[in-house]
């Protein structure tokens, strides 16, 4: 007995555990009467799906049941149950479709209000709801319902242009400014008009279904301009397109702005000049030269060009506006050199000053100086000079910057006697003029007076006393000219002179044998017949 106990404890465990798990699922009802079964409740929704915009075509002129197509164009969800329970033992049961649910649409639009039809083209908007009496469930939405037109587009264009080359005399023909004076900007050509433009082009749209005209439109005229500048604010093309597509013309217009004389810039020196001389046709020959004073001698160079100089101008500018504008070429102006003439002599004296070349200089004066003969290459003034099609009037082209192309110079020691001393044995004193030998009329008086004793020849056994020897030394210091100093020595003698020798290998030597008496020694350093910058002693 007690075994028994413990078996049905298990299966009354068992069989309650299972009804228990059965009872959790509400599709497995429980095993009493259907009749049973009670009501308990509704669940679920009617939903209205997501619905889109309907358009309709050629039914424009027609009565159309909007509202409808509207409910047509609407689909929903139902998901609405009765829920049932176990009137016994209260176990939940499978629901079911409610027995008179029974879900409709229903619908209305505005504007206007109401169900009925409506006629012509439009946006309508319309309410349809779907739902049930029964359960009192429902949702609702709007559809939007386009009603089109059929259009068929035209063109309505009684377009005319009129441009400013037309051979028309009309007053309305546009005249634009070809030549206006600066300054003048792009936006200026910009607002230079080449086309009068009258008349409209419109779109006219007509349903083909209703016949409605609709003239909403906008003209359909173009009228665009360009302005291109060909050369910096001086030459610009204006281009203009106006019309529509049935009527439409370009048209491109040059407008030349005239400048109020226009002048050079300044420009840059291109290349400096190089000219170079050498002594010419019947001159002297010698870069150096040496000659006594109160000579005359020729002078001539000739100049070689070895580089002709130049000046470049990159632009021009207009008086008035004063706008700077580029060349398409530089325009280059060469260098005018030419030869400074008469040259100039120094300390010397031209015979001439407008001789046939060469030029003869005489040098009175004594000292170092300098012919010189230049190639000048100084500012050059042009009346007129033409470049590029423009002409420029009174312009002064500059030179070489010192300004000289070439220069070429003959340094000149123009020498006579400094003095005339005795450098052997002698004393020094007061001499009287009574003692003097008459000198002529050119020759000085002697600077100095020198005591000598008289020659005495070499014998055999004592060799010569008293050799007296002169020296005439230059001034400027130098190497005496050819043939100079001259001598000559008082009292005057005839024939070789027995006692007065000039030394052959210093001509501003000599060496005097002089007896008992009184002499007079003169040097010169002169062109023949002249009378002045001797020495005597």
């Amino acid at each position: 007995m007690a075994l028994m106990k413990k078996v049905w404890a298990v299966a009354w465990i068992v069989l309650l555990f299972g009804a228990l798990h059965v009872n959790g699922e509400e599709d497995n009802p429980c095993r009493h009467p259907e009749d049973r079964r009670e009501g308990d409740g509704i669940t679920g929704e009617i939903t209205i799906l997501a619905t889109q915009t309907v358009k309709l075509e050629g039914q424009c002129g027609s009565s159309v049941d909007i509202c409808s197509i509207a409910k047509g164009a609407v689909n929903y969800n139902d998901t609405v149950r009765q829920k049932w329970k176990c009137g016994v033992c209260g176990d939940r049961l499978a629901s079911t479709r409610p027995a008179d649910h029974d879900v409709t649409k229903s619908a209305s639009h505005y504007p206007g209000g109401g169900d009925g039809p409506v006629t012509g083209a439009g946006t309508y908007r319309v309410s349809v709801s779907a739902g049930c009496s029964c359960c009192g469930k429902s949702d609702s939405t709007i559809v939007t319902v386009v009603i089109e037109h059929t259009f068929d587009e035209t063109a309505d264009c009684n377009v005319s242009l009129l441009w400013f080359d037309d051979p028309s005399s009309s007053d309305d023909k546009p005249r634009p400014n070809a030549s206006p004076n600066c300054p003048y900007t792009e936006s200026q050509a910009k607002m230079q008009n080449l086309c009068y433009q009258t008349g409209r082009c419109k779109i006219l749209r007509v349903c083909t279904v209703c016949g409605e005209e609709d003239r909403s439109g906008s003209d359909k005229i173009e009228n665009s301009k360009s302005v291109r500048t060909t050369k910096k604010n001086c030459e610009y093309i204006l281009t203009q397109t106006v019309g529509c597509k049935h009527t439409k013309n370009t048209k491109n217009f040059t407008i030349v702005v005239q400048h109020d004389g226009e002048t050079l810039g300044i420009g840059s020196r291109e290349r400096s000049c190089n000219y170079v001389g050498a002594p010419g046709e019947y001159s002297v020959q010698e870069k150096n030269i040496t000659i006594p004073v109160g000579a005359t001698k020729k002078f001539n160079v000739a100049f070689a060009e070895k580089i002709l100089g130049d000046h470049k101008y990159t632009e021009y500018k207009c008086r008035r506006c004063n706008l700077d504008t580029e060349f398409e070429t530089p325009l280059q102006v060469s260098h005018s050199p030419e030869a400074e003439l008469p040259p100039s002599p120094g300390s010397g004296e031209l015979v001439d000053p407008q001789p046939p070349i060469p030029y003869d200089i005489r040098f009175d004066s004594s000292g170092d100086t300098k012919v010189t003969f230049k190639y000048l290459c100084e500012s050059k003034s042009y009346d007129e000079i033409t470049h590029e099609g423009k002409t420029f009037y009174d312009v002064t082209v500059p030179g070489c910057s010192d300004g000289k192309a070439g220069e070429y110079e003959f340094n000149v020691k123009v020498m006579t006697v400094g003095s005339l001393t005795v450098t052997s044995g002698y004393e020094t004193g007061a001499g009287s003029s009574e003692d003097l030998p008459e000198l002529d009329e050119n020759d000085p008086q002697p600077s100095m007076h020198y005591y000598v004793g008289a020659y005495k020849e070499e014998t055999a056994d004592k060799p010569a006393e008293w050799e007296t020897i002169l020296l005439a030394e230059p001034t400027p210091s130098g190497e005496w000219p050819d043939g100079k100093p001259t001598w000559k020595r008082y009292p005057k003698v005839s024939g070789i002179d027995p006692i007065f020798t000039v030394d052959s290998d210093n001509p501003g030597q000599a060496i005097v044998h002089p007896d008992v008496g009184t002499y007079v020694f003169v040097a010169r350093c002169e062109e023949e017949s002249q009378s002045i910058n001797a020495c005597s002693c």
